[in-house]
């Protein structure tokens, strides 16, 4: 009996010009977005290839290891066309050198880059709201409907409990919107992989998987409300009328609403007061370097028998490169280095510490809103997808962190070349073998001002070989194990699981208590 009724309910519902629109519109929306997104992909695929070879070609270039800096590039994640989450909202690209740590860019517009927000127009937002409405329409009649025609009462005339008369009317629904999603996520799936750009590991199916699956959840979910609704109304047009409601409240407004709750439950400081913050920091250890500068100051010219040297700035101490200089001269800048890339880096800690605070207020503000948009179940199912797909807020600040410790592996290699805090970071000759100033003065004197360019053989920094850098650490993202980019997504997966179990429950009690007869 119990397939018998299911069976009636779905292909009542095949039959519907609804169920044609319907099928026809998830076609429609899965392919074009499938073709959108994959091109999208591709073409940042191409751009990060791209970045990367500039990159890592710069910084082949390098004369000496103040040039060394590395910047990240952050690979797209390979599930992003199919759910983009924030793949595309944060930087794509991470700067790692000795004074410089990573830290979350937000832009001049964006209060919180890691806040709730349901902007993409993906394939889990076609589910979300496209397949999400078409399930409340075929379940927004499903007893409301038979109960004005007098259907319903006739059916439980027969001796058929009403547990199993729900449970079919479930099943049914439920049969009617999967060859919906089904056909539409296999549709875009054979239009992405024949993209030579997405190759699909087994892990990635794996994923792939357990998004379907989590995809079938939501929409369990959604037809089980359309249910409880349709049991509760006392006609098909107020039926209508609040399922609707639900959708737009539930589905539309909550997920962006709760980012402006949490904005004002939780407020954080402008990120320009951190900004100003950092500068004063700045302003600090320029003065604490131009202090040092005063009391250490070169007696004569650095620069008249200098070639091919460049400082920070002015003539204090904190050389970038040098080609060549007398002796004292290296000496000195050798000893003004020693003090302010020390306090450089001594400072680049204290101002990312204010922006470390920073990121873990916009962390807490978005753990807030997170909290409050489990509302919304079409707010848990994109967060759970996203996890899922590797385009959630936490696999950015994964790659982030991952490139703070890169920093330390950068530092101890640089460290290992005495290219720190030694000659190696500005210049390429032995200091102890250069002439002093008043050797090179009576060269000049005797054989004329070309004399410095023939003893250094100076002909511009481009005649220098680059570094050897091949033993460099390189740079790993490693790819997560299914068990560690599963096990985030479990607690939104649980709570599908709950809301069905609860909905259900609640359908079949409203179920049991309906009046069942037509008017």
């Amino acid at each position: 009996m119990l397939w018998t009724i299911a069976r009636k309910q779905l292909l009542t519902n095949l039959l519907t010009f609804k169920f044609v629109v319907g099928f026809s519109l998830c076609l429609v929306l899965f392919s074009l977005s499938a073709v959108i997104l994959t091109r999208d992909y591709e073409e940042r695929l191409a751009n990060f290839n791209s970045a990367s070879s500039r990159h890592m070609a710069r910084l082949q270039q390098a004369r000496v290891f103040s040039e060394v800096g590395v910047t990240i590039d952050r690979r797209p994640a390979l599930l992003s066309p199919i759910c983009e989450g924030f793949d595309k909202r944060f930087a794509g690209s991470a700067n790692v050198s000795y004074t410089e740590i990573p830290t979350i860019s937000v832009g001049q517009s964006e209060k919180n880059p890691l806040m709730v927000a349901l902007k993409s127009i993906d394939l889990i937002a076609i589910v979300q709201i496209v397949l999400g409405l078409l399930v409340l329409l075929f379940a927004y009649d499903s007893f409301s409907w038979e109960r004005e025609r007098g259907t319903l009462a006739l059916t439980l005339a027969n001796p058929v409990p009403r547990h199993v008369i729900l449970l079919a009317q479930y099943l049914g629904g439920l049969l009617t919107i999967l060859p919906m999603f089904l056909a539409g996520i296999g549709l875009a799936l054979l239009i992405m992989i024949r993209s030579r750009s997405l190759v699909l590991t087994s892990s990635d199916w794996t994923m792939l998987g357990m998004i379907v699956l989590l995809s079938v959840l939501y929409l369990s979910l959604l037809s089980l409300v359309g249910m409880l609704i349709s049991t509760l109304a006392r006609s098909t047009s107020a039926s209508l009328v609040m399922v609707l409601f639900f959708w737009v409240a539930f589905i539309i407004l909550l997920p962006n609403v709760c980012a402006h709750i949490a904005y004002n439950i939780r407020t954080i400081e402008p990120r320009s007061i951190v900004d100003a913050q950092a500068r004063q920091l700045r302003t600090e250890f320029w003065d604490r370097v131009y202090d040092y500068a005063y009391k250490h100051r070169w007696p004569g010219n650095v620069w008249t028998y200098s070639r091919g040297g460049n400082v920070y700035t002015g003539d204090v101490p904190y050389p970038l490169n040098f080609f060549y200089a007398p002796r004292e001269v290296m000496l000195w800048e050798l000893e003004g280095l020693k003090f302010c890339l020390s306090l450089d880096m001594e400072y680049a800690e204290k101002v990312h510490a204010l922006y470390r605070n920073y990121e873990m207020a916009l962390a807490g503000q978005a753990s807030l809103a997170r909290a409050i948009a489990r509302l919304s179940p079409a707010w848990t199912y994109y967060h759970a997808a996203s996890v899922l797909a590797g385009t959630d807020p936490g696999s950015f600040l994964r790659f982030l962190e991952r490139a703070r410790l890169y920093r330390g592996e950068l530092i101890r290699y640089v460290q290992s070349k005495n290219g720190l805090l030694g000659p190696a970071y500005f210049t390429r000759v032995n200091i102890e073998t250069l002439p002093t100033t008043e050797q090179l003065a009576a060269v000049v004197a005797s054989r004329g001002p070309n004399a410095i360019d023939e003893i250094s053989g100076w002909r511009g920094w481009e005649a220098v070989a680059p570094l050897n850098l091949r033993d460099l650490p390189n740079w790993e993202s490693p790819p997560q194990i299914v068990k560690e980019r599963i096990v985030p997504a479990l607690p939104e997966m649980g709570i599908l699981v709950f809301l069905n179990l609860v909905f259900f429950l609640i359908a079949h009690v409203a179920f049991l208590r309906a009046d069942v007869r037509a008017g």
